[in-house]
């Protein structure tokens, strides 16, 4: 899947830290798997809706359900300011 850049994600997105190298969504190191993520020990289908969700900036709601969307930032704590578990404010992009 490829997207241009004017349409990722800069609030939730997937990120490299050049220390480890590895891949995370918040605080949560990820893999990729075919088109499948794996977070922690549980795999999600890498379905259009998924990547949609992970990847645009401002995701189709037709290909995508909230639930799952909510479930990724949860368990990844992307939902919070600074990826902090501990955090109470949630995380903006700071768009209207």
């Amino acid at each position: 899947m490829t997207a241009a850049k004017q349409n990722i994600d800069k609030t939730f997105e997937i990120n490299k830290y050049p220390i480890d190298k590895q891949y995370y969504i918040g605080n949560e190191p990820i893999d990729i798997r075919g088109d499948n993520l794996v977070i922690g020990e549980h795999e999600d289908e890498g379905t259009p809706g998924l990547w949609e969700l992970i990847i645009s900036k401002e995701p189709d709601v037709n290909v995508f359900t909230r639930k799952d969307y909510a479930k990724i930032l949860i368990k990844t704590n992307a939902l919070k300011q600074n990826n902090n578990p501990k955090e109470t404010r949630p995380k903006s992009s700071g768009e209207n």
